[in-house]
């Protein structure tokens, strides 16, 4: 129910997108008013974790600026440790605490999901490649629109005067009869365009090595590649798939990690309100699984149980399809099927001869 009402999926949806731009992104956990449960992300901008010195730091506290105003001090900030949340307002003597609560978490109640332990974003490496390839593209579009404003030459009007009537109507009548008529007496002459003459090989050549050294940096597939066209075999994919699986499993771990603390803030929250003494909730109770969103092919996955059938156990080999869940429970509702199901060829023992010819020779 708490994460029915909060929307988890789109929240976490969130954080992943922040993160991967980011490096970081907060998630304050709290009640509100009516004493639910709510999850808030929260800027990494407007948020400051504090650690201590250990060799494992602990996290235990937490600044969140909930208004900045208009000095170089935040108006208002929050602070949060392990048992109160203190709300502080900046004026000319400083900070002056406005109030002091208890938030019952029994811990800083603010969920760190990082992207990595840098907290460095996933493409940031790769901005000053980006930035080049995006003036690359800028200066290909300012090429072609120079084409489009180039001036046209006309050989034989150099002497043409705009305030002379005759000139004039020589323009007009060369755009009404479509007829280019040189004045002069050097007839090869031929109107053309002026235009500044490009390279467009080499510049989309320039343009490729960018865009394969900002996928090479990132560590990542480029998707849109003409490799990934057609039937492939898993094998192949996956290796294609390498660095961009290296990056989800390390996200992965710590994406759980994060989860599990807001998990186990939820736990110790409803555990508060539950009768003294009770514990309703356990968070180590609780195990998530990530599912890959990539292509699968489910043709090869089938031929290779068909070939371990009889070497693995019908779970084993059912649970090797993505789409299934739960392979106890498929195997329960396959079996219940089956029942009522009789075979008759089995169960009867007739073996049945096979036509014999009769004397006559009619079968």
């Amino acid at each position: 129910m708490v994460f029915d009402a909060n929307d988890e999926y789109d929240i976490n949806a969130e954080h992943a997108k922040q993160a991967c731009i980011k490096g970081r992104s907060y998630e304050l956990v709290f009640a509100d008013e009516e004493g639910d449960l709510r999850f808030a992300q929260l800027n990494r901008e407007n948020c400051v974790l504090v650690y201590d010195d250990k060799i494992i730091p602990k996290l235990i506290g937490a600044i969140i600026v909930t208004k900045r105003g208009t000095t170089e001090h935040p108006e208002k900030v929050m602070v949060y440790d392990d048992q109160y949340e203190t709300h502080y307002t900046y004026t000319d003597n400083g900070y002056v605490e406005d109030g002091k609560y208890d938030h019952y978490f029994k811990e800083v109640p603010v969920v760190d999901f990082s992207l990595n332990k840098e907290g460095i974003g996933l493409f940031e490496k790769a901005l000053p490649n980006i930035y080049a390839y995006d003036k690359a593209v800028s200066d290909t579009a300012n090429d072609l629109e120079y084409f489009t404003d180039a001036y046209l030459w006309l050989p034989g009007f150099a002497d043409f005067d705009s305030s002379d009537e005759d000139d004039m109507k020589k323009i007009v009548n060369m755009r009404n009869n479509r007829v280019f008529l040189p004045s002069g007496n050097d007839l090869n002459d031929k109107p053309e365009f002026i235009t500044k003459i490009i390279n467009d090989q080499a510049s989309e050549n320039h343009k490729d090595r960018i865009k394969e050294e900002i996928y090479k940096i990132i560590n990542m597939p480029d998707l849109s590649d003409e490799s990934f066209a057609g039937q492939q075999s898993g094998v192949s994919l996956a290796y294609k798939l390498w660095g961009l699986e290296n990056v989800c499993g390390a996200f992965e771990r710590r994406f759980k990690k994060a989860l599990m603390k807001r998990i186990r803030l939820v736990a110790t929250y409803l555990n508060y309100l539950s009768p003294e003494g009770s514990q309703a909730y356990d968070h180590n109770s609780i195990d998530m699984q990530f599912t890959r969103n990539l292509p699968d092919n489910t043709l090869e996955t089938v031929e290779l149980v068909e070939k371990m059938r009889g070497i693995l156990s019908d779970e084993t080999l059912i649970s090797q399809f993505d789409f299934i869940d739960d392979a106890v429970a498929e195997i329960e509702r396959r079996d219940a099927e089956q029942e009522g199901k009789v075979d008759l060829d089995r169960i009867s023992g007739v073996n049945y001869p096979e036509d014999e010819e009769s004397d006559s020779g009619v079968i």
